[in-house]
């Protein structure tokens, strides 16, 4: 078990390779800190909420093992690249967009995903907190009709979204959703 903010603001650590031991990663293990590279294990089931919040990292991979996932997992203004082992039967990437496997929930948007516009997906109820934070490209995204909930700064610091439509559908949006 890697602890809540068990690495926070470790500002020296550049690389770090997780043993095969480790199943879970806690709530902002690794917030503010400069890591660029991490290598998750085979044996890791849980990453929680904002565990990678605010780092270098500008890829992931999701071994199989991963069966929960918080929300933010990987929010920070230098996540270009998502990728999952074929094998993970909780979590999908889509056009490098993580996803619940039921597709209900939108995890993570990389922050560097270079798109001007995004349709999320018809099934989606849910933008999870953080999940498109800092993205520096969006202009436009366009919401599902039977959104039901947007996360605490889902769109926080999204400073060139000129155009989003929230559905009636929606009955909740949590703090600083659309912040700034």
């Amino acid at each position: 078990v890697i602890e809540n903010s068990a690495f926070q603001a470790a500002t020296k650590l550049k690389y770090v390779t997780l043993s095969k031991g480790c199943q879970i990663i806690e709530n902002n293990a690794f917030y503010n800190t400069c890591i660029e590279n991490i290598i998750l294990p085979e044996t890791l089931t849980t990453i929680e909420r904002a565990a990678f919040l605010n780092t270098e990292i500008s890829s992931i991979f999701i071994p199989a093992s991963v069966i929960s996932i918080g929300e933010g997992p990987f929010a920070s203004g230098k996540l270009r690249e998502i990728l999952i082992s074929e094998d993970n039967k909780s979590y999908k990437v889509i056009d490098n967009v993580l996803y619940t496997n039921d597709s209900k929930t939108i995890i993570q948007y990389p922050s560097l995903k270079e798109d001007i516009n995004y349709t999320i997906l018809d099934s989606v109820e849910r933008i999870g907190e953080y999940a498109f934070y800092k993205n520096t490209f969006l202009t436009s995204v366009t919401l599902p009709s039977e959104l039901k909930s947007i996360g605490y700064s889902a769109f926080g610091y999204c400073e060139k979204i000129e155009f989003l439509e929230v559905p009636d559908s929606v009955n909740s949006i949590e703090g600083y959703a659309f912040s700034n």
